[in-house]
């Protein structure tokens, strides 16, 4: 249970370089994000999140399992640690569905980011 919710799956959804105040259910009347301001209602919605790096491929070892970059190897092209548990690892052992789309090079199978998904698609 997930605030009151029972979960049988997750999706963890990114998006490189946006803003929270671009959007609208962020307070932004500009009509620019529909499709996400449409899910709001169904999502969890987190207002005080604080990116642990300043680029894309230091900062996303984060998401998985709250960790810095250099936990994960030596810059720029850290591997994930197979010491450390990913989120998609411990929602499986839950017994709650997984899976992961992506279309970013630093986040693709080769570094490692394919792990524990029970669905793993990598445009790369």
């Amino acid at each position: 249970m997930i605030r009151g919710y029972e979960v049988k799956k997750v999706i963890v959804f990114t998006l490189d370089t946006l803003r929270r105040d671009v959007l609208g259910s962020y307070g932004n009347d500009n009509g620019l994000t529909h499709f996400f301001d449409s899910i709001q209602d169904k999502c969890i919605r987190f207002t005080k999140c604080q990116a642990v790096e300043s680029c894309t491929q230091a900062s996303f070892p984060g998401i998985p399992n709250s960790s810095y970059c250099l936990d994960h190897g030596k810059t720029p092209r850290p591997q994930l640690s197979s010491k450390r548990a990913l989120i998609s690892e411990l929602v499986k052992s839950a017994g709650i569905y997984a899976a992961a789309f992506n279309s970013n090079h630093y986040l693709s199978g080769h570094f490692g980011w394919d792990r524990g998904w029970q669905q793993f698609y990598d445009s790369m």
